[in-house]
């Protein structure tokens, strides 16, 4: 087999919907637009390519290990994820710093996340925001007038704090006119009955189990808003698509949205504020309401820092920089 120019490893199977598999064949996919041999894996079996990219300091720290036995010279480019920045380093993981020692260059999606990586290893960062990969048909259906529908598109993980927006929506219970719809796969059987309990407890709210890929932009632009409710992300697939789409976020003001959205942005809520949520909710409980006019203004502004090219010219800046190194 011929030598691959890159290899993109993530840490689930590539054709999965976890985040980390979907972003790594998007890194493939702009990475290979100026012509170069890429490919997405699971981990990393012995394949012979110069450059490997591998995503999630602590789970792929068995392919990073593999690949610098393997080749000691060629580069390897870790891209840090939000477990790694968020979750694993604080909680004082010995494999996330493992990894970051091993990589010749660390990337981050978003610059707010510079600081959460190790002073020691901090020079080697690039940050390269990510492009939003995403089947939009020709014709999308705009949102009702009523009900009154949020979205959220997001696995039930802890991380994510899934029913904070469903104890949101609770303590309105004088706007009927208000859905709440949640669409990810229940990845602990008791977040699963928990789920159950909600939609049991609030009629107005629905979970669902995660959709394929070819439906989420309609799903997305049919709604007033989406709400992106994290404690700890590294940069929401998520929020990158309803940018893209030019559908108002409601999102916690964490480093990764920040960078996302702007600092600036109106529609922030601190994490596990259920109050200031409701709050928001209230706000946009009209289809004209002005938050939600702003908040589409204020994407538009955005919308530009996401495009396939933006990050295509990214990770060619940095591969060319990683190569004139060899």
């Amino acid at each position: 087999m011929a030598t691959l120019d890159v290899i993109v490893s993530s840490p689930f199977p590539t054709d999965s919907l976890q985040g980390n598999s979907i972003s790594a064949r998007r890194i493939a996919s702009r990475i290979a637009a100026p012509g170069l041999a890429v490919q997405a894996v699971h981990g990393y079996a012995d394949q012979d390519a110069r450059i490997l990219v591998a995503l999630h300091a602590r789970r792929s720290l068995p392919a990073i290990r593999a690949f610098r036995a393997r080749y000691p010279l060629r580069p390897i480019i870790l891209v840090a994820t939000g477990t790694d920045l968020y979750q694993d380093l604080p909680a004082g993981r010995p494999e996330p710093l493992e990894a970051m020692r091993l990589a010749d260059a660390i990337v981050t999606y978003q610059s707010a996340s510079v600081q959460d990586v190790p002073g020691a290893y901090r020079h080697k960062v690039t940050t390269i925001l990510k492009s939003v990969e995403l089947p939009v048909p020709a014709r999308l259906p705009p949102p009702p007038r009523t009900p009154i529908t949020f979205t959220i598109l997001a696995h039930l993980r802890e991380a994510k704090d899934p029913f904070l927006p469903a104890a949101a929506l609770a303590s309105l219970s004088s706007l009927p006119e208000l859905r709440l719809e949640h669409f990810g796969t229940a990845l602990d059987p008791d977040l699963r009955a928990s789920a159950e309990a909600w939609m049991r407890r609030e009629p107005r709210y629905h979970w669902s189990e995660q959709r394929p890929r070819d439906e989420i932009a309609a799903i997305i632009s049919s709604s007033h808003a989406t709400i992106n409710s994290g404690r700890s992300e590294g940069g929401s697939n998520a929020v990158g698509e309803s940018i893209l789409l030019g559908t108002p976020v409601l999102a916690t003001a964490i480093p990764a949205n920040i960078g996302f959205l702007g600092k600036n942005y109106a529609g922030f809520y601190r994490a596990g504020d259920i109050p200031a949520l409701a709050a928001l909710l209230d706000a946009c409980r009209r289809p004209d309401s002005p938050l939600l006019e702003t908040l589409r203004s204020q994407l538009r502004e955005r919308a530009s820092l996401f495009s396939a090219s933006a990050e295509t010219a990214g990770w060619i800046a940095l591969l060319d920089s990683l190569a004139a190194r060899i």
